[in-house]
């Protein structure tokens, strides 16, 4: 049972945690200030104050870690019962891992801390030396330790059943949380899983395996970066050709949350229904623009998207009276 009155501050709270689709990647910095879509959600919401919790390449495990502390943070601040958290879901195979920093205690974020906390995406490798070289965070023998871990980890311990039995439970245990504090909420998905790319694994469908020159190719990568990335082994791989698909323990544990509580489809999949391609997207990326005016050129969405996906989320809220 908790201890506090649920209504004794006035003052509500607009709470969003997602990856780069929530710090409005590709927007210029002007319009970021009022553009993102939970901006425009929160002119037909109308809270008093919006939390943003989101971070480029954020992955569950960080999103479900930084909700559950900031609601506890703010309890006595906000009432909760008048609040509303948005989780825009990442992609499960990416996890968080903390670190101990042998050389010194660090200032890291808004705090000091004795440990370092990456946001690792299979595949990419090295993506740890780019975010972690010359830092002063970890020495250079930490570096060469930490690639090393990742490269074994991502050949012998990565599952797709556990990066889907992680997220099910986070799903899961975040929602009866929020539950205990009153807290209305909504659970969706930017873009997994990536339909845009099952045209172009499709096409491989004769091969024995998806090489990792074919992916090169795809993603346009640099020769020069291949070295840092496993064979066979590509960005995301649950979110790079597959639709998702639960076991029957997955859905009978996921299948506890109501329906309101989850919008069905991905943000991704709403906009290109939204602006349907009046030829088949080319098989880069980068070229998204062209073929849909929600979208910046990398694949994130634009202004236009960004008000598609906050309308998107409104019209949800009002079917279910959530707000």
């Amino acid at each position: 049972m908790n201890n506090f009155d649920f209504t004794k501050k006035d003052k509500s709270l607009l709470i969003v945690a997602s990856d780069s689709w929530g710090v409005g990647a590709e927007l210029d910095t002007a319009s970021k200030n009022n553009s993102l879509y939970f901006h425009h959600l929160n002119k037909k919401l109308k809270l008093d104050s919006i939390k943003n919790l989101s971070g480029n390449g954020l992955s569950n495990d960080m999103i479900y870690e930084k909700v559950i502390h900031t609601v506890i943070s703010e309890k006595d601040n906000f009432a909760l019962d008048k609040s509303f958290v948005l989780i825009g879901w990442s992609s499960p195979e990416r996890r968080m891992w903390k670190w101990r920093n042998e050389r010194e205690v660090v200032k890291f974020g808004n705090r000091f801390t004795n440990h370092v906390v990456y946001n690792q995406i299979p595949g990419t490798i090295g993506r740890i030396e780019e975010n972690l070289a010359g830092t002063g965070l970890v020495s250079d023998k930490q570096l060469k330790d930490y690639v090393q871990f990742f490269r074994i980890y991502n050949k012998y311990f990565w599952l797709e059943s556990e990066s889907l039995d992680r997220w099910v439970i986070q799903m899961v245990t975040l929602h009866t949380f929020l539950k205990s504090f009153n807290i209305k909420h909504l659970f969706y998905n930017n873009f997994y899983p990536y339909d845009s790319m099952q045209n172009f694994f499709q096409e491989l469908k004769d091969h024995t395996e998806i090489l990792q020159e074919h992916v090169d190719n795809y993603f346009d990568y640099p020769e020069d970066y291949s070295d840092s990335k496993d064979a066979n082994l590509f960005s995301e791989p649950i979110k790079s050709g597959k639709k998702l698909k639960f076991d029957r323990g997955q859905m009978n544990r996921f299948s506890i949350i109501p329906q309101e509580y989850i919008y069905p489809d991905t943000m991704l999949n709403v906009l290109r229904r939204k602006y349907i391609n009046t030829e088949p997207p080319s098989m880069h990326l980068t070229s998204t623009k062209d073929n849909n005016p929600a979208f910046a050129v990398g694949g994130h969405p634009n202004e236009l998207g960004h008000k598609e996906i906050a309308n998107t989320l409104y019209e949800h809220i009002k079917k279910y009276g959530m707000y």
